[in-house]
């Protein structure tokens, strides 16, 4: 007749004979205490697992059926638009100021050229002072200003630097990634297929 050894004894009633064994915790148990071992566990499932799952699909729920959004960043964002929307207003302005002032240059200098060129022909006729060359000269002059006039009122000549849009990356100017490493959502505990509790009869 075959003895009993201490390693198929019952966990549960060292007397009694273990005839089963749970495949998750190697332990021998009678068919009573497997039993109530089985139900022991099951506990611990709603208990543990259960209850946790059902708070946390309740949390979820929550965030998928409320307008919840991530708005520190979002308020970030913002204000970098705000910040950047200023910056391109002012250096408009600035470039506008500038127009104004270089075209204002421009039109002082024409005057004042006109102003020397009208004394001079004032002067020239109070003095009776000047001959057939003097005449080309001065009409030569009047030509010229009026040209630059005409010129300053079709295209003045000033010139604009601008940087255009597509030789900025819009792609790489602002934008959003994950931080490294990767954040702990994807990461998870795999469960290998057949690792459920099995009991198994000792012959």
């Amino acid at each position: 007749m075959a003895t009993r050894t201490a390693s198929n004894q019952c966990l549960m009633c060292p007397k009694g004979e273990g005839t089963c064994n749970c495949a998750g915790c190697k332990g021998f148990f009678c068919t009573q205490h497997f039993i109530e071992h089985r139900k022991q566990l099951s506990k611990q499932l709603d208990d543990d697992v259960v209850s946790a799952h059902d708070q946390f699909s309740e949390e979820i729920n929550k965030i998928k059926q409320s307008n919840s959004s991530p708005s520190a960043l979002l308020s970030k964002i913002d204000q970098w638009q705000t910040a950047t929307v200023e910056k391109i207003q002012k250096a408009a302005e600035k470039a506008r100021e500038q127009v104004i002032q270089l075209f204002n240059k421009d039109k002082e200098t024409i005057t004042k050229r006109f102003e020397q060129l009208k004394k001079e022909i004032l002067t020239r006729r109070e003095t009776d002072s000047f001959v057939e060359h003097d005449l080309e000269c001065m009409k030569e002059n009047i030509n010229q200003l009026q040209q630059d006039l005409g010129q300053l009122a079709r295209t003045p000549n000033i010139t604009l630097h601008i940087d255009q849009g597509d030789q900025i990356d819009w792609n790489r100017f602002i934008y959003a990634e994950y931080e490294q490493p990767a954040p702990a959502m994807v990461r998870r505990v795999e469960l290998k297929e057949g690792s459920q509790p099995l009991a198994k009869e000792l012959m």
